[in-house]
């Protein structure tokens, strides 16, 4: 691959990085948007578990199905997937 075409294929990448669309949104439940703004605070696994009175096992299941919902792969690519958006209450 020549460098122009990787530049390119660069370029489309990051312009493809736009607001979270409403849809992705809407299909997180009350939970997973408490666990969501823990994880966005910085909180562990432990942690979130005995502010919300759950397991672990439980955090990571929901961790799990934010990441599928969202399109995410890391806790780095979820918080800058979700930096200033509505549906978080802070």
């Amino acid at each position: 691959m020549t460098p122009s075409i990787a530049h390119k294929i660069l370029e489309v990448f990051r312009s493809k990085k736009t607001a979270m669309p409403v849809n992705e949104q809407s299909q997180l439940n009350d939970r997973q948007k408490e666990i969501l703004e823990c994880i966005f605070n910085g909180m562990s696994y432990k942690l979130i578990a005995e502010k919300l009175f759950i397991s672990v096992e439980t955090v990571r299941y929901h961790v799990k199905n934010i990441y599928e919902i969202l399109h995410v792969h890391s806790r780095d690519e979820l918080i800058s997937k979700v930096k200033g958006k509505s549906f978080l209450s802070f």
